[in-house]
């Protein structure tokens, strides 16, 4: 029986340190998550078309940065920005709205970037495993987080000429 004490006391004490964790984790910078945001994203006929005679879909890209801090400048790239995550979606060549999940920013690198410069490119281009070469000209958005969040990016695709 002083096993089973002994045991209960450690599963207490794991719970709380895990508790302590989580609530300490929403100190600080906004949480990464909450960078999520949706892209309308529409197809000319004429896309919707050359994506089903391909019988591939389109890839929807987005790429989080932030503008360094001074003691981070030396780590930025040749845009300088600091790289946060990239996330995608697979789509078919029907307009539809994709929701893009802020997780992929890691949050250890929010403190790495000026505050409130969380900015996101982004893009749309036929899936790359297809084997052939880019057949759809979209357009791009490329601007703060908080406005991706405002309303659904619109990103616009035709065939590329």
């Amino acid at each position: 029986m002083p096993r089973a004490a002994t045991l209960v006391k450690a599963a207490i004490a794991a719970g709380a340190a895990i508790a302590t964790g989580l609530l300490l984790t929403q100190c600080g910078q906004p949480k990464a998550s909450a960078n999520g945001f949706d892209v309308a994203v529409s197809f000319t006929p004429a896309a919707s078309a050359k994506l089903k005679e391909l019988g591939k879909k389109a890839v929807v890209d987005a790429y989080f940065y932030g503008l360094p801090t001074e003691a981070t400048a030396g780590k930025a790239d040749e845009d300088g920005h600091i790289n946060l995550g990239e996330a995608f979606a697979s789509i078919d060549g029907s307009d539809q709205t994709v929701t893009i999940k802020g997780d992929v920013i890691d949050p250890a690198m929010m403190d790495k970037i000026k505050a409130d410069s969380t900015a996101v490119t982004v893009r749309a281009y036929l899936d790359p495993t297809a084997g052939v070469a880019n057949v759809l000209d979209c357009s791009i958005f490329n601007g703060p987080v908080s406005a991706a969040k405002a309303k659904p990016v619109a990103i616009a695709c035709d065939v590329a000429k």
